[in-house]
């Protein structure tokens, strides 16, 4: 019986991560070529993929103040107006978008879109937050100098001067 609720959760978890990606890759093909900054954008209107004046425009829209938006965030703008809140796209989005996953603050979902890893072994990485550099990943059992190197620019750390 924990064999069929494990595979279960696990079906649950592969179908949400599908969602994400078809989502980003619907709304990739509708954006304008030279697009810096891509963000998910829930809204009364819907959720999409914007860039640039669109974003502008639909805070405007619902007098929401102007945020400072990296590319991949995703932008939550609330029916009827105020503050709107941002936090990161999910996983299977950034990297079909060729952005990397926070290894920080990324969920084990997130995890999971990386190349390589799967629910055990994003589980592990989990566990061990934080990595004060991408490097002390290789601490994490199943992680060695060759999945690293495999990881490249997948992988980043939440830092206010970036990172690899």
């Amino acid at each position: 019986m924990r064999g069929a609720t494990l595979l279960l959760a696990l079906l649950s978890l592969g179908a949400l991560g599908a969602l994400a990606r078809g989502r980003a890759e619907r709304w990739r093909d509708r954006l304008p070529p030279g697009c810096a900054v891509r963000v998910e954008l829930q809204s009364p209107e819907g959720d999409r993929l914007a860039c640039g004046p669109e974003i502008e425009r639909s805070l405007a829209a619902v007098g929401a103040a102007p945020l400072e938006l990296r590319d991949g965030d995703r932008l939550t703008v609330p029916v009827g107006g105020g503050a709107a809140t941002r936090g990161r796209m999910a996983g299977p989005a950034l990297r079909l978008l060729g952005l990397p996953v926070d290894v920080n603050a990324g969920s084990v979902e997130d995890l999971e879109a990386l190349p390589g890893i799967g629910p055990t072994l994003a589980e592990r990485i989990a566990a061990r937050r934080p990595f004060r550099s991408v490097d002390d990943l290789l601490a994490v059992p199943g992680i060695g100098a060759r999945r690293l190197a495999a990881l490249g620019a997948a992988v980043t750390l939440d830092r206010a001067e970036g990172s690899r």
